[in-house]
């Protein structure tokens, strides 16, 4: 085995010349946290594995010398420069915390030194910069909520080489995440999260490579393998039985994403006392999201528990929740208007480019509209603080009114009406509702090929694409690592609106199609608002070069876990006082 600076094993030997290339790290003692018992060994387990079926592996864990970011990165770094190879797999156990909708993991000098920690959002998106075809994340990493980390100042490094655009080839980036992405309610305590951190997503993940079951063997070329493709729902069902078997209370579905095809695969299938029995059929969350999004028959549940591993009922509660929102009714002819629900009130209101706003109805009750007088076709930036202090920073687009729903204190929806009644208002209103559900349990995908070419005719409105469906499906076609659809969105919007959002602006630049958004220090026509507006692309910043105005750079720390961009009253308060308000 390779073995990179942390650590040194002579038990191992270098597998050459074929191509697959894995960095497996393990930290079971990141800066002061508590430590952990299974990320190291958890690490050699698969570092052992990984050399069995001939990938050159380079071993990194803290048991002698603390992992820094800068040697996951030169790892992953060395070996592309000698070479290129057809698969690169990133392995990580050890702490890992979620913020913003992204994964964290924790290095060795986490959380004291900020940049100690591997922003996985982040290095993904960049890693289809990089002329590998084929590249797998894996990550068991123990769930922690932010709040008792300490992390709030934690942005993480980036792994992977940044090119500053999209490769000439397909890249396809399949990740195996142990736990699910997008929902606070996931995060668990400090204490908890390590005593119920032992490696069982691991464990699990190697069992399906042992005697697996039929459905799940490919035959290629003559020999027997497991693509990656055909382990999501063997770990969606195996790893709760064994939570439940350990007595542990997991809390979390784990989460795959899978973009390569059956001919892509870490490893081989191992007969020793025969395969298992086949799998029942199972629903997961973006069956569940797809199957209502598309308008198409949801799949078999294969029985009761199945449907609770679902999350259908999030699913459909979220969804009815915010079709039961009020009709944004224009308030004037000349003037956008905003529709505030949920924010028991409205307390500053501060508007880019020269422009005022005002508050038309009652400033204290569940639903407050406001005026952005003389914006009728402008694009614009607007901060709304909300009664208890907190508040959010969104985009006025031309010709289009504005809802924001506000959900147990952080903003759950950004919808944008046309104020042209020629399309289905009712089926575009289901459709926002239900792409807004399923990214607030983390089960927006489109990284099947057939959803993302039905969806991205979904979202058309006459020669345009709806602005809130269009941000998210940027998002999911990025994720997806579907280029042209990408930017393909961003050239409609332009199109259409003249401007874009902050956030697609800042994809449509991952690709080179775009050149990355820079409002710190002017006021950009271009592009609006001043920062993201999805919490997710806030993550997303460095790996693209966006450079966003000081005064939200220091707001950022003070974000809430919603969906959308929150501050707190802190972060508001120095989000009042930036300069571009004022230019």
């Amino acid at each position: 085995m390779t073995v990179a600076t942390a650590m040194v094993s002579p038990s191992c030997a270098r597998a050459q010349g074929n191509g697959k290339v894995a960095i497996v790290v393990g930290v079971d003692r990141p800066g002061n946290l508590p430590a952990l018992s299974a990320g190291v060994s958890s690490a050699r387990k698969v570092a052992e594995w990984l050399t069995s079926e001939n990938f050159d592996v380079a071993l990194l864990t803290d048991d002698t010398s603390p992992v820094k970011a800068a040697d996951i990165k030169n790892a992953i770094s060395t070996r592309l420069a000698s070479s290129t190879p057809r698969l690169l797999l990133i392995y990580f156990s050890g702490h890992g915390f979620v913020n913003q909708q992204s994964e964290f993991w924790m290095l060795s000098g986490a959380p004291e030194d900020p940049n100690e920690a591997v922003n996985l959002v982040g290095s993904v998106l960049i890693a289809r910069q990089n002329p590998v075809p084929n590249i797998v994340i894996i990550s068991d990493a123990c769930r922690s909520a932010p709040s008792d980390l300490g992390i709030s100042n934690v942005q993480g490094s980036l792994i992977f080489p940044n090119r500053g655009r999209a490769a000439t080839m397909s890249v396809d980036v399949d990740q195996f995440l142990a736990t699910r992405v997008g929902e606070a309610a996931y995060e668990v305590k400090l204490s908890d999260s390590i005593a119920n951190f032992q490696g069982l997503f691991t464990t699990s993940f190697l069992s399906a490579f042992q005697d697996p079951r039929p459905e799940m063997v490919f035959d290629l070329d003559g020999e027997k393998v497991v693509p990656n493709r055909r382990l999501k729902r063997y770990l969606l069902s195996d790893l709760p039985k064994r939570a439940q078997a350990s007595g542990l209370l997991l809390r979390q579905l784990p989460d795959s994403s899978v973009t390569s095809d059956d001919d892509i695969y870490i490893g081989r299938a191992h007969f020793s006392v025969g395969q298992q029995a086949p799998l029942k059929p199972m629903t997961t969350p973006e069956d569940i999201a797809a199957s209502d999004i598309l308008g198409t028959e949801p799949p078999n549940t294969g029985g009761e528990s199945n449907t609770k591993l679902s999350r259908a009922g999030d699913y459909v509660y979220a969804k009815l929740d915010l079709l039961s929102v009020p009709f944004n009714t224009p308030t004037s002819a000349t003037g956008s208007t905003v529709l505030v629900v949920g924010a028991k009130g409205i307390s500053t209101l501060l508007v880019s480019a020269g422009l005022e706003a005002k508050t038309t109805g009652s400033s204290d009750g569940d639903a407050v509209s406001i005026e952005v007088v003389h914006a009728r076709n402008r694009a614009y930036s607007v901060a709304i603080r909300f009664a208890d202090g907190s508040g959010t920073v969104i985009a006025g687009l031309p010709r289009h009114d504005v809802t924001v729903v506000v959900r147990e204190g952080g903003v759950a929806s950004v919808t944008y009406n046309t104020r042209d009644n020629a399309f289905n208002a009712e089926r575009l209103t289901s459709l926002r509702a239900a792409v807004a559900a399923a990214a607030s349990i983390g089960a927006f995908r489109l990284a099947n090929e057939d959803v993302a070419g039905k969806f991205a005719d979904e979202i058309r409105v006459m020669k345009g694409v709806d602005p809130m469906l269009g941000i998210f499906a940027a998002y999911a076609y990025a994720q997806a690592g579907r280029i042209e659809q990408l930017i393909s969105v961003a050239q409609f919007m332009k199109g259409d609106l003249g401007v874009l959002p902050f956030d697609v602006a800042m994809l449509a630049a991952s690709t080179g199609a775009e050149p990355p958004p820079a409002t710190h220090d002017i006021v950009d026509p271009a592009i609006v608002p001043f920062c993201p507006m999805l919490s997710q692309g806030w993550n997303l910043l460095q790996a693209v070069g966006a450079s966003i105005p000081k005064e939200f750079e220091e707001a950022r720390h003070f974000l809430k876990q919603a969906l959308w961009t929150t501050f707190d009253h802190k972060g508001m308060d120095i989000v009042l006082e930036a300069q571009v308000w004022k230019s």
